[in-house]
């Protein structure tokens, strides 16, 4: 898509030094390799393992232990003939305890350089994290954001948000806050299969440092949103991946085929998307082995051969049989199986809280996924929507515009005066996903688009 015109002098992302909160990572993790996909099956003991909701898909560490108060001050009664004795303030220990977050934990995208990607993160990713982190009310999670921003779109990172050089570590402790780091200048041109772009990142030794600060680390999108759900919910069985539709009967057997064929456990668990919530221990053999199937997928299991094979089964090599441009989703499918299991991988781990409205939330007016108003939870009880289906019918079409004035000018038409109709739970605790949804966007539109 095209650059965008240059964003006004408020909020533009200054030069800075480097932030004295930063410390720099002690022992840097090694990169995935590409011979993972033989060590790890040769591990684990592995044995002989729409299109508009497709297209685009590509494109828990253990829950810490609460930190301990400080024991009370014993009060020793010293006037009395009594013997010394301890008084602990019990419920002001309780309330302490009650304030203290669990975890702190990590929501990271990839921001590349299209004007799509850029409102996108303008309209809805930044302001719903923002918002999210700005709720009064107690939460159990701190949860930071990060982006990696291809060099020239790094510019439109709020000023907010602060600098990580390579190799360094965000502080572990203190209230919520925004990052990015700068990938190379030849990212983009980096691999072939570009909805593994979305992926890359998370194999350096750089996300590895980073990753050392946090318990449980998300990767998302950019057409998404960050709901309160992220301050009350880390996965139950330690990681949890998006729930949505990835393909038909066909494509999960044949995933199975394929899992075994290349040593992999599979627990026949189908039917994911691309966000993905894991513990931090694990985030780095998963994201090297996530991006090494994608890979294998884009480049060995869509050869002539091998569709020829997939029509004599009846199937054919397109969407939603067989499709080469959704890698990820069926490397997701099968490192997941193999990888995230505490022992085994199950259903519970497929969540509804992560991409929601992906491939769900069917609306007959629009004929199509993601009408938010069909949601029937609580912006508290989901973690992500991801905006897979929405953007391609709301606002028409503005989140998928090609510039800048285009997205503004279909918004400006939408919603005049930028600003979304108020409902009775506008900003309430039993706000809806749509509300919260739209009460970010009657933030961060007048402020992209009154200019």
């Amino acid at each position: 898509g095209s650059v965008l015109a240059p964003p006004s002098a408020a909020g533009l992302r200054l030069p800075s030094s480097r932030p004295p909160m930063l410390r720099a990572a002690r022992s840097p993790a090694a990169a995935a390799g590409a011979a993972l996909l033989l060590s790890l099956a040769a591990a684990s003991g592995g044995g002989a393992g729409a299109q508009s909701c497709a297209v685009g898909a590509a494109d828990r560490c253990p829950q810490q232990q609460r930190p301990r108060d400080a024991r009370d001050q014993s009060l020793l009664q010293t006037n009395t003939g009594l013997s010394a004795v301890k008084v602990h303030d019990h419920e002001a220990h309780r309330a302490s305890q009650q304030e203290r977050p669990l975890a702190r934990c990590l929501v990271v995208t990839e921001l590349a350089n299209t004007a799509r990607h850029r409102n996108q993160f303008q309209a809805v990713f930044h302001p719903s994290w923002r918002q999210m982190v700005d709720d009064p009310s107690p939460g159990n999670y701190t949860v930071d954001l990060m982006a990696f921003c291809e060099p020239a779109a790094c510019d439109i990172v709020p000023a907010e948000c602060l600098e990580l050089a390579e190799m360094e570590s965000p502080d572990p402790l203190g209230p919520a806050r925004c990052y990015f780091q700068r990938l190379p200048e030849s990212y983009a041109k980096s691999v072939p299969y570009k909805f593994g772009l979305s992926l890359n990142f998370m194999t350096t030794t750089s996300f590895a440092a980073v990753s050392k600060s946090y318990a449980y680390i998300m990767r998302s999108d950019a057409d998404a949103v960050l709901l309160p759900g992220l301050r009350h919910w880390v996965p139950e069985h330690g990681s949890a991946v998006g729930d949505g539709f990835a393909g038909t009967d066909f494509t999960y057997k044949r995933l199975e085929k394929v899992a075994k064929k290349l040593g992999y456990h599979h627990h026949g668990i189908h039917g994911m998307q691309s966000t993905f919530y894991v513990r931090a221990s694990k985030i780095g053999t998963f994201s090297g082995m996530l991006v090494n199937l994608s890979n294998h997928f884009y480049d060995e299991e869509f050869t002539p051969l091998i569709c020829k094979e997939v029509e004599r089964q009846g199937a054919h090599c397109a969407w939603a049989d067989w499709y080469r441009l959704v890698s990820t989703l069926y490397a997701t499918d099968i490192a997941a199986n193999h990888l995230l299991g505490e022992p085994a991988f199950s259903h519970e781990q497929v969540s509804a809280k992560l991409d929601h409205c992906a491939t769900s939330c069917y609306s007959k007016e629009y004929g199509d996924n993601g009408f938010l108003a069909a949601s029937p939870f609580k912006a508290r009880d989901v973690a992500q929507v991801h905006l897979l289906s929405t953007k391609h019918h709301l606002g028409k079409h503005f989140l998928t515009a090609s510039t800048k004035e285009e997205f503004c000018t279909s918004a400006k038409e939408t919603w005049p005066g930028l600003q979304a109709p108020r409902t009775q739970d506008w900003g309430t605790a039993d706000e809806s996903v749509n509300t919260y949804f739209l009460r970010v966007l009657s933030g961060s539109l007048p402020k992209m688009c009154n200019y």
